[in-house]
């Protein structure tokens, strides 16, 4: 167990996202604008405390309702997960887009709380409808898939992503094998207790 394993680092983690959430909000009230360097910004369902990701990033400057971001990391994280339970993405190697499934699979074990991951190279967030947008190359990470084009539109409290153009999509067959099976499972167990 490391340093940023320990509790002393997450309660120091949860504090800075406090202050740079803080910071932004205290910034669209008097129209100015906010740089931060090397943050972390949780959003949550509305209406409740429900984490449903975490934008990471080297740099960002908040413009009113708008953030533009330099290598922002999107962590999609898992219904229900607690924020101190996160593994942070920010400074960690991804796997190379189309990696063998021996490395895919080493690497989801290291953040169980993530469903995908999605890096660019520059983007726009808009915090009033919580749509991220960008027009560099883009790739989405999840233990099912990788995929890679040019432009995109993240819609996180629909759970879609359009990306624009020039898309390349791997589809893993053990992850197609198994929703197969769980399905076929589902119906048979539905089946039985009829």
């Amino acid at each position: 167990m490391g340093f940023s394993d320990g509790p002393l680092f997450r309660s120091l983690i949860f504090a800075a996202v406090l202050g740079i959430a803080g910071t932004l909000a205290a910034q669209d009230g008097v129209g100015t604008s906010a740089t931060m360097e090397q943050f972390a910004l949780p959003e949550y369902k509305k209406g409740g405390g429900e984490l449903q990701y975490i934008i990471y990033g080297s740099r960002a400057q908040n413009l009113g309702a708008f953030i533009n971001l330099e290598g922002p990391i999107l962590d999609v994280v898992r219904k229900n997960t607690n924020i101190f339970h996160v593994k942070q993405l920010l400074g960690q190697p991804l796997y190379p887009f189309g990696s063998n499934p021996r490395t895919v699979a080493d690497f989801w074990k290291q953040y169980p709380t993530s469903d995908a991951i999605l890096t660019t190279k520059t983007a726009v967030y808009d915090k009033n409808t919580k749509i991220l947008r960008g027009d560099d190359i883009v790739e989405l990470r999840s233990r099912e898939m990788d995929l890679q084009g040019v432009g995109f539109d993240a819609d996180f409290d629909n759970r879609t992503v359009h990306v624009r153009s020039k898309v390349k999509v791997i589809i893993r067959s053990q992850a197609r094998e198994r929703a197969a099976n769980t399905k076929q499972n589902t119906t048979t167990q539905s089946r039985e207790t009829k």
